[in-house]
Order: C-alpha cells, then sequence, then structure tokens
C-alpha cells in the first residue's frame, strides 16, 4: 500500500467538516494539558523539595534543543508537502518532520511524571500515544515521525530515573 492509500484509510473518517474540527480540538487539547501538567509538576516537586527537581528542569530542556537540532539536520518534509493530500491540521512549518517534536515533548513530560506517579506517568503516555495518532492522522507527520519522537522521549526521560 502507498502512503496515499494509507493515508486515505486512516483519515476518511475525519475527512469532513465535524471530523476535521474534533481531530484538531482534540489535538489542541491535549497539547495544552501536556504544558499546563508540567508546571504544575514542577511546582508541586518544588513545594515537596523533591530531589529530581532539577534533573525533571534540565534534562527534557536539553533534549529539546537536541531533538529541535537533529528536525534540522534530518530536515525531512511533512507528508503533505510530498503527497497529494489533504492535511487535516494546519501546521506552519516545513521540512520538520523527523522526529516529532509534539510526541517529544508529550513523551518526555509524561516519563517526568514517574518521579511522582507510576500511575499517572502511564496514563500520560497513552495520551502522548493518541497524540502521535492524531498528528499522523491530520497529515502532519508519518508513523515513523511519531515513533522516532516518542521513542526518544522515552529514551531520554529514562536518563531521569
Amino acid at each position: 500500500m502507498n502512503y496515499i492509500e494509507f493515508y486515505y484509510q486512516i483519515s476518511k473518517r475525519y475527512q469532513n467538516l465535524r471530523g476535521q474540527r474534533i481531530l484538531a480540538k482534540s489535538n489542541q487539547v491535549i497539547t495544552y494539558a501536556f504544558y499546563v501538567f508540567y508546571p504544575i509538576l514542577l511546582i508541586y516537586m518544588l513545594i515537596t523539595k523533591h530531589p529530581k527537581l532539577l534533573v525533571t528542569i534540565i534534562v527534557p530542556a536539553i533534549s529539546v534543543v537536541l531533538v529541535s537540532l537533529i528536525r534540522k539536520w534530518i530536515g525531512r518534509p511533512r507528508p503533505f508537502e510530498i503527497y497529494p493530500i489533504h492535511a487535516l491540521l494546519t501546521k506552519d512549518s516545513k521540512r520538520d518532520a523527523m522526529p516529532s517534536r509534539h510526541i517529544f515533548s508529550a513523551t518526555i513530560i509524561a516519563m517526568m511524571f514517574f518521579h511522582v506517579s507510576g500511575i499517572l506517568a502511564c496514563m500520560l503516555l497513552v495520551v502522548a500515544l493518541l497524540e502521535g495518532y492524531i498528528r499522523v492522522v491530520g497529515g502532519v507527520h508519518y508513523p515513523s515521525d511519531v515513533i522516532v519522537g516518542y521513542l526518544l522521549g522515552v529514551l531520554f526521560g529514562l536518563f531521569t530515573l
């Protein structure tokens, strides 16, 4: 199966206006949720004087920079740049698809939650996978972009445990 057929199969239920709105809103809510949860985690760790607070700040910060540099170096075009597909999510940046920084960020934030709650961390890792699905169905990432972003998030997160 070629990519155009693959994309059509996974996105066909979202091609209508209602489906596009659901996909876009889900993407937005999940993205914002991670960016709200992370400061809450840091505040909690600060208040409780958690010994891993500093590493929970430094490792994600350094790793986001490294992932951004990797993206620039690879320069992989997004699916909508290569194929005649209708991307359901809007994305202004181009040639920065691999690895997915969205998924990397969500995953490393989820990994940081292992310092305070394994259950919450696992739940957030599942939500990061859902975000990956949304990004692929939305036409802004290939599955491999999402998989590599997720695995890098887990790998960098393991450095803090």
